[in-house]
């Protein structure tokens, strides 16, 4: 297929939608783009970047499968935006081609602000002469709706399971799995799932893949968790007061992928050491020991024949064992 220049930060879109007596005439692609991408010294616009309108905010909802910066699709002349505009400009020495028939993919349902088209705005784009335009609007619009319905993958039943068992905790250095219900996606498509610490903004902590087989997906992750430096100290710094309890979820992050999200999993880690002597290497078995926990709390433990301790199940922090 021949290609279509690839759209940038303000590459113009042009838009045929009324509010009453206002047409919404369009305006260049807003952004924010990819900064760390240019094209002709500007971002590349990616799909999902805002655009100037003189309604209410406008969206770009289509991109290029096939081209990802940041993981997502970058916009190119032809692609469509929530009020049923066109991006009409593009960067002519840099295009995009495709094999596939249609080039083009729109974002999740939920992501786009389709506007309302109301009795006022068909009036008024009747007494503007614009009633064709408005209709265009619309017409775009629902096609944008319709390819964002049919090409949203959707994840449903996100699960953290260990040996088949829906659970809601892991410790540190055992592999769990993420399984989950899949529609929209054939058998063999790869679909990627964010590990992510729930905080305000859900920081990603890991991403893996899983492949679709019978409308389902099994990924599995040995669970891993680096204390945050504010946490950590050195032997002669002041010691934690608290125990570390990070919530992991997983959620889809495949382009178009809608929003859902696994139950919530507290982290754990153990502990396996052996005592000794340290100037003699002399090993301490069956002896009597002290494990101090982060809070302050004193646990009486015991090594074992061979001189190790063990402890199975401790929430994060920063421990010590005296004898």
């Amino acid at each position: 297929m021949a290609g279509k220049p690839i759209a940038t930060v303000g590459s113009m879109h042009v838009c045929p939608m009324c509010s009453g007596l206002v047409p919404h005439v369009g305006g260049p692609i807003a952004g924010p783009g990819a900064p760390n991408v240019l094209i002709n010294g500007k971002p590349a616009a990616l799909m999902g970047d805002m655009c100037v309108c003189v309604g209410p905010p406008d969206v770009v909802a289509q991109g290029n499968p096939s081209v990802l910066i940041n993981g997502v699709p970058v916009v190119c002349q032809g692609d469509m935006t929530a009020h049923g505009g066109i991006v009409m400009s593009g960067e002519a020495n840099i295009l995009i081609s495709t094999s596939t028939p249609n080039p083009q993919v729109t974002s999740p349902i939920q992501e786009i602000p389709f506007p309302e088209i109301r009795i006022t705005d068909r009036l008024g784009a009747a007494l503007r002469g614009r009633s064709a335009d408005l209709r265009e609007s619309a017409t775009n619009m629902a096609q944008v709706r319709s390819e964002a319905e049919n090409d949203t993958l959707s994840l449903t039943n996100l699960q953290w399971k260990h040996e088949g068992i829906v659970i809601n905790k892991a410790i540190v250095d055992t592999t769990i799995e993420l399984t989950a219900d899949v529609s929209g996606a054939e058998n063999g498509e790869i679909v990627r799932l964010a590990i992510c610490e729930r905080t305000n903004e859900d920081k990603e902590i890991k991403s893996v893949s899983a492949k679709v087989e019978n409308q389902q997906i099994v990924a599995s992750w040995k669970v891993a968790y680096k204390l945050n430096e504010r946490n950590q100290t050195n032997e002669d710094e002041e010691e934690s007061s608290d125990y570390i309890e990070p919530k992991i979820i997983f959620k889809g992050c495949t382009t178009n992928t809608s929003s859902s999200e696994s139950n919530e999993i507290s982290i754990y880690t153990w502990l396996k050491t052996r005592l000794k002597v340290e100037s003699t290497g002399e090993i301490l078995c069956n002896t009597n020991c002290v494990l101090h926990h982060p809070t302050g709390i004193e646990e009486n433990l015991t090594s074992d024949d061979n001189g190790y301790v063990l402890v199975e199940e401790l929430k994060l922090g920063k421990y010590k064992i005296t004898i």
